[in-house]
């Protein structure tokens, strides 16, 4: 399952990493502002840049990045280093201390440039984990021991250890994993990742602690006299609730947007192979032979024009083939291929397919299709969607295959893992600005409690309604919907957006009378939703009607209404939302549902009901029977001395034959019968509701319609046939299978006794 795509979800931890990074860097900042402690500032600055630097490092992961963000992220954790070290200069006392630290980190800092030069990406990494990561982990852990700032910034107590593991982790455990691989299995076979991937967890954790705990000073540090501690508190609570709840819901989202795309992809993929490989013409796979000769055949060509449709219609798809199995040492081999072929790609008619999954080899003995993968072979790695082409016996005669890039579906479920990534960022980002602005909220009430009643009461009420009035016009004026104000049933305001679907200008949609804005067959429904807002009746929620714009044309709209206050006075508030595409894609859905449904009970050939649908209606006819008792009747239709047409003039005369005969049928019987294409020249009526006698007068009638008919060839003749017509009426707790032996019993007395005739039971 690509949803295991990093260990331990290596990627949201490396989301909540750089998360709290980014709210560590929000907190410094916010103490260099009330403080105007320089160091802070430099904190600040190396937040930002390992946030960064964790961003790019995810898209890194995905594997979907190119070469420059790998080097922009180690760019932004250089630089990120030496913030840090800039912060760790800054804490220490010594003048002279400091000065030779700025000129030591400057040259770590030039270091990881030149290393980039000598050795690429392998050189810059290796001089930051060895240099400048540990030298400014270093310093800063040295800042931390000194413990000046907690007085007069008000830290908790457990700020300055969480803040000192995460440090040592950060800057000094890569770079001792580093050297220890190095000396165990020698400096090629150090680099690798697994460090990130095993300190991901405990960094991701550490960042997280050290966040909320920089949190809980901001909030309880410095303490206002009065009601601060309680105000710190409920901003507090709402901060921690908000992001926690956004990176669970987000972590649930990630999984599950991800492993959907996935599932979704695969399902498609199974379904358009099994859908495909039932569309296939029988007789022209069985044709194949798996050998090169095959490629100059007609049935091989008619193939491979429809395949390479398929493939023209699904982009997804990179190769879509059919093979077949050698009997004598089950060596499975390419039928067909659709590539050119002058692509290096193409296989060869009979070329033996070596690395063949052994689902592929099962498919031959089960004849049940399947998904397979990803699994790798010459071509490269795959998700495959294999399914049997049958004939009427059920008979396997190939297997067609449908090849879908591992890479895609892993595109697609990382994608979708990156959405519900960003969305996680943007709810953590919504519940601290919630936890900001209810600090804000209760700073400014403890504030205003100082000032007259009256006056703040007066200000406070100025700027609401001037906001709300300023709110209310921007959100009507620019809505997508359309917006009405009734008053006395009549129109007492239009938005831009309801004149523009009803054809007309705002101003002229005044004291227009409210009747008028639907079709006339609504006009009552209208009428009657108003009455019921105004008397406060009616159920809450819209119902769909058609606006009548002033050109004739209506707009099918969506309305909801509701009570509003207009100039003191009850008034009607009503919504439009146009739902023209809506419509469109509700269409076009179901036209596509019955398309679909139609291809797959239908015979090519004749567009009668094919043989899957005959058992199945059938099983409800009889189902029927057995329940209420009524009568059904099932003629089987043999063409007599049929192989002479084939063998005369040919199977595509044969094929225009059929085809009219279906067409025959079609008209011969009643609305109330279904006629199906039961075998290569047998066809099936069922024929509800109907006695034996009665069964035998529609069979003859079709028997003449059939041999008094002319049937036109392509070369101008015109030949006549008759058939031979096999009777019988369903009996009770008679199974399908002895119903229709019966059935097939009688056509074979029919042709025994001499052709164009109908037998049924006595």
């Amino acid at each position: 399952m690509f949803g295991e795509l990093f260990n331990q979800r290596l990627d949201f931890l490396l989301f909540i990493h750089g998360l709290s990074l980014l709210f560590l860097a929000a907190f410094a900042l916010r103490i260099y502002k009330r403080h105007r402690l320089l160091h802070w500032l430099w904190f600040t600055f190396f937040g930002l840049a390992m946030a960064l630097a964790s961003a790019l490092g995810l898209l890194w992961q995905t594997e979907t990045a190119p070469h420059l963000t790998k080097s922009l992220a180690w760019s932004l954790a250089d630089l990120g280093m030496f913030f840090l070290a800039l912060y760790g200069l800054h804490g220490q006392p010594g003048q002279k201390f400091r000065m030779a630290g700025y000129i030591l980190v400057g040259m770590l800092l030039v270091a990881p440039a030149a290393g980039a030069l000598l050795w690429g990406l392998q050189g810059l990494a290796r001089i930051t984990l060895l240099g400048l990561a540990p030298v400014a982990g270093l310093l800063a852990l040295l800042a931390m021991l000194r413990n000046r700032d907690r007085r007069i910034c008000g830290f908790v107590a457990p700020l300055y250890p969480l803040l000192g593991i995460y440090l040592a982790l950060l800057c000094l455990a890569p770079g001792l994993h580093f050297l220890i691989q190095a000396w165990l299995q020698g400096w090629p076979a150090a680099w690798d990742y697994q460090c990130a991937k095993y300190c991901a967890v405990p960094l991701a954790i550490l960042a997280a602690g050290s966040t909320v705990t920089f949190a809980h000073s901001a909030a309880f540090g410095q303490p206002a006299p009065g009601e601060g501690e309680r105000r710190g508190l409920h901003a507090y609570v709402i901060g921690l609730a908000g992001v926690g709840f956004a990176l669970f819901f987000g972590f649930t989202l990630t999984e599950t947007l991800g492993d959907r795309a996935e599932q979704l992809m695969r399902k498609e993929l199974f379904m358009r192979s099994t859908a495909v490989a039932n569309a296939l013409e029988p007789g022209l796979v069985a044709q194949l032979k798996a050998e090169p000769e095959d490629i100059t055949a007609p049935y091989y060509r008619q193939l491979l024009r429809q395949l390479s449709k398929i493939r023209q219609a699904n982009p997804d798809l990179r190769y879509v083939y059919i093979t077949k199995m050698r009997t004598k040492d089950r060596q499975v081999l390419f039928a067909l291929d659709i590539e050119p072929p002058t692509s290096k790609n193409y296989a060869t008619p009979g070329l033996e397919y070596q690395e063949a999954p052994q689902a592929l080899k099962d498919i031959f003995t089960t004849g049940k299709a399947a998904l397979v993968g990803p699994y790798t072979d010459r071509w490269g790695t795959w998700v495959s969607g294999l399914a049997p082409v049958k004939n009427e016996i059920g008979a396997i005669l190939g297997v067609l295959g449908m090849d879908v890039s591992a890479q895609v579906i892993q595109a697609a479920v990382t994608m979708n893992r990156t959405l519900g990534i960003t969305i996680t960022f943007l709810l953590s980002l919504i519940g601290a600005v919630l936890a900001l602005i209810t600090q804000r909220n209760k700073d400014l009430g403890a504030s205003n409690l100082r000032l007259s009643a009256e006056i703040a009461e007066h200000k406070k009420t100025q700027h609401n309604l001037a906001e709300s009035e300023e709110k209310y016009r921007n959100l009507v004026e620019r809505a997508n919907d359309g917006i009405a104000i009734l008053q006395d049933y009549k129109l007492v305001y239009a938005n831009p957006r309801l004149a523009e679907m009803l054809d007309a200008d705002p101003e002229a949609l005044k004291d227009r009378p409210l009747e008028s804005l639907v079709v006339e067959d609504q006009r009552s429904q209208l009428l009657a939703l108003y009455r019921g807002r105004l008397r406060g009746e009616g159920a809450s929620g819209s119902y769909q009607t058609t606006l009548a714009g002033d050109t004739g044309q209506g707009v099918p709209v969506e309305i909801s209404a509701g009570i509003t206050p207009y100039e003191s006075q009850p008034a009607v508030l009503i919504v439009a939302r146009d739902i023209t595409e809506r419509q469109k894609a509700l269409e076009e859905m179901a036209q596509s549902e019955r398309r679909y449904r139609e291809l797959s009970i239908s015979d090519d050939l004749t567009s009668l009901f094919n043989s899957r649908h005959f058992y199945t209606q059938l099983t409800l006819e009889i189902t029927r029977t057995q329940r209420y008792g009524r009568e059904v009747s099932l003629a089987l239709l043999d063409i007599d001395n049929f192989k002479e047409l084939n063998d005369r003039h040919g199977h595509l005369e044969g094929d225009r034959f059929l085809a009219e005969l279906g067409r025959l049928l079609r008209q011969a019987i009643r609305e109330t019968d279904a006629a199906f294409r039961y075998g290569g020249e047998e066809f099936a009526l069922i024929l509800p509701e109907t006695k034996r006698e009665e069964a035998h007068l529609l069979a003859e009638r079709v028997r003449l319609a059939i041999g008094g008919h002319l049937f036109t060839l392509g070369d101008g003749s015109r030949v006549s046939k008759t058939v031979s017509v096999g009777v019988a009426q369903y009996r009770q707790s008679e199974s399908l299978a002895d119903f229709v032996k019966r059935t097939d019993q009688n056509l074979y007395r029919a042709k025994e006794l001499g052709k164009d005739q109908i037998h049924s039971d006595s």
